[in-house]
């Protein structure tokens, strides 16, 4: 509706300003059954983000990339690696896993070391129902990355389901990465609320 506060922003008009570039995200490179989807967006108070949605084994995942829009402090020469435990972690011991294909062909500039910042990023996608923990128990990481324009971003690392136990959940609508041939029978594109299942039969 127009004219009505939505999580405490006036929305006035029909639309919503974007106040920083979209990053240009790699849609087809290294897309596995493993990736089950991604969706574009813009925050209520003008913010890009390209999320994807991955899953290996009994690993689900959540990737954002989104403007920096907290100050950085990073040590460089330092990669995220799919089985690297050495990570930003929230909270209790819970590890950030990475098998998105978004970032691919940007260039690494480091991770995020700074709790406080990485809490920033993590409360920031919260707060604008990007993602909610189900319980006292969040995680997350924080990458820099610069895509193919030379534009900066953050990339979110959050992890939402380890064996069988779920951290975290999401409602992101996610479309379908293109070329991809074939994919796991019952994996459907939406994450559903709930922790009982994330896939469609």
């Amino acid at each position: 509706m127009m004219n009505e506060d939505v999580k405490g922003y006036d929305v006035s008009c029909g639309y919503c300003a974007c106040n920083y570039d979209f990053p240009l995200c790699n849609h087809t490179k290294c897309v596995s059954e493993e990736n089950l989807g991604y969706m574009r967006g813009v925050t209520f108070d003008g913010i890009p983000f390209e999320a994807e949605i991955f899953e290996s084994g009994d690993i689900l995942g959540l990737s954002v990339i989104m403007p920096q829009i907290y100050e950085r402090t990073y040590k460089s020469n330092m990669t995220l690696k799919s089985d690297d435990s050495n990570v930003v972690q929230l909270g209790q011991n819970v590890e950030s896993y990475d098998w998105s294909v978004l970032p691919i062909g940007m260039v690494d500039e480091g991770v995020e070391e700074d709790l406080s910042v990485t809490l920033s990023y993590v409360d920031f996608l919260v707060e604008h129902e990007i993602v909610e923990f189900t319980g006292d128990m969040w995680n997350g990481a924080v990458m820099y990355v610069e895509d193919r324009a030379c534009n900066m971003f953050a990339r979110v690392i959050i992890t939402l389901k380890e064996g069988n136990e779920f951290f975290g959940e999401t409602d992101l609508e996610l479309k379908e990465f293109p070329k991809v041939k074939e994919r796991k029978k019952g994996v459907g594109l939406r994450v559903l609320r709930g922790g009982e299942s994330y896939g469609s039969m």
